[in-house]
């Protein structure tokens, strides 16, 4: 009898235990995605006005944001060993609110500075979030007795969910801040006509000149200074709310890779680009690491100046954008659970067909104010692509490499850096009609190549299965 009551406060005390666990990686990924729910909030609202609301310097701002992405992704791996994921995450919240305290005076020796502190500080911060999401995740389905791939999709479907809603949080605050200091409808209705057709695919930097340089009217005039300065300490506070919440509430993690702490910060740093230059899948993923960055682009700053800003007015970019924030709110999740049925290469299918049919539509296309519903539809449209691209990118990377996500998944955020990087360079020189056939090319490429690693994953698959039998019937 005493060995039976032993037995049964065993059982008890594992089931308890794994109840325990299981609550704390629950509650885990929930403080994550609160905190880049208010980090992002502010962000996302701040990133999408940047090319329209300061032209030029905006965009060169964004570009040293993901220049200094690009670096810290490369140190990632190094940074997060001694500082840990945690402190690389809400570090991060506390360079943001600089930012966006730098927007209150956007002079260059101000603006990019603050913008290549923020860059480098995001590039840990995304790096600690796939790092995250996947620990846990695979302690999880540990826990629950489910396959590691199907719960990674699903966990980082949810994270995305939540990190994709953002665009409605950040974009719902700056429409209804700055639509009580909209200066867009100051221009009067011939000056409208005359600057729509310069809107779209026909819209080129150089056909709008500040408007203190030049009479030809600008279709996104800055809005009143008391109206923006709101708008800014709206978006610091989020940021600084996100800062205190991860330093109270989010648990620290232990790092998965293989390299031990005790290693030099040279081994470390040089096993992220080890991994890009010997491993095959690593190198064909890195297309499509860097088209999930310009496909961003495409919306964040192409899209919301050459189509929204130019023919609607700066108020109504964050109203266009919310519907991209709400669709990939949605989509997000739901990859994660169709992953299960479905599979990566049909979404990744699925994710190529939705953009290849809407980068023609914006080249067709020219914005006319009287379709006011194609404002709406498109970044929705488009949306279901990003959410695709986003969470099937990140399950692939820590399917593939369960046992080197730091490195992984710091080349895979450099390389989205990179996208980002590249497309806001050539931003202020090249007119949109080029730039939606470079996105349309890279889009093919980038694709291509992940069908070639989902094959060589299913091979391997096959093989090892193979193997096995033998080995079962020797």
């Amino acid at each position: 009898m005493e060995e039976k009551a032993a037995l049964l406060d065993d059982e008890h005390l594992s089931y308890s235990l794994r109840r325990s666990t299981i609550r704390r990686l629950r509650l885990n990924l929930f403080v994550l995605c609160v905190i880049f729910i208010l980090v992002f909030t502010a962000y996302s609202g701040i990133q999408n006005l940047e090319s329209s609301l300061n032209p030029g310097i905006g965009i060169y701002s964004l570009a040293s944001i993901t220049g200094g992405a690009l670096v810290a992704c490369i140190l990632a791996p190094t940074v997060i060993r001694f500082i840990g994921a945690k402190w690389a995450i809400t570090s991060a919240a506390l360079c943001l609110a600089g930012f966006v305290a730098a927007n209150f005076y956007p002079k260059t020796s101000v603006l990019i500075p603050a913008s290549i502190l923020y860059g480098m500080s995001s590039g840990f911060m995304l790096t600690s979030q796939g790092t995250y999401v996947t620990t846990i995740a695979i302690e999880y389905a540990h826990m629950i007795g489910e396959r590691a791939e199907t719960v990674i999709s699903r966990f980082f479907g949810f994270f995305l969910m939540a990190f994709q809603s953002t665009q409605i949080w950040g974009n719902l605050v700056s429409s209804l801040v700055l639509q009580n200091g909209d200066s867009s409808d100051n221009a009067t209705t011939s000056d409208k006509n005359s600057t729509s057709k310069l809107c779209g695919a026909a819209f080129c930097p150089n056909n709008f000149a500040p408007p203190e340089n030049s009479s030809t009217p600008a279709p996104f005039s800055k809005p009143p200074e008391h109206i923006l300065n709101t708008l800014l300490i709206i978006y610091i506070g989020c940021a600084m709310c996100g800062f205190f919440i991860g330093a109270f509430f989010l648990k620290p993690i232990r790092s998965s890779t293989k390299e031990e702490n005790t290693k030099g910060i040279v081994t470390t740093l040089l096993s992220t680009l080890r991994l890009l230059v010997t491993d095959t899948n690593m190198m064909l993923m890195v297309p499509i690491a860097m088209y999930s960055g310009v496909e961003q682009v495409v919306m964040y700053a192409q899209y919301t100046q050459a189509y929204v800003a130019c023919e609607l007015g700066l108020s109504w970019v964050g109203y266009t954008m919310i519907c991209f924030g709400a669709v990939n709110t949605v989509a997000s999740p739901l990859n994660g659970i169709l992953t299960k049925y479905i599979g990566r290469p049909f979404l990744f299918l699925f994710g190529f067909l939705i953009n290849a049919g809407l980068l023609v539509l914006l080249r067709l296309w020219t914005p006319d104010k009287d379709q006011l519903f194609l404002f709406f539809v498109i970044p929705g449209a488009w949306a279901l692509g990003d959410a695709i691209w986003q969470t099937q990118t990140s399950a692939l990377v820590g399917h593939v490499f369960p046992l080197q996500q730091e490195p992984a998944f710091g080349n895979i955020r450099m390389f989205e850096a990179f996208g980002f990087f590249v497309v806001y360079l050539y931003s202020n020189y090249v007119c949109q009609t080029i730039k939606l056939y470079v996105v349309g090319a890279w889009l093919v490429v980038a694709v291509a190549l992940v069908f070639i690693v989902e094959i060589r994953i299913r091979n391997r698959r096959f093989l090892m299965k193979r193997d096995l039998s033998i080995e079962e019937n020797s």
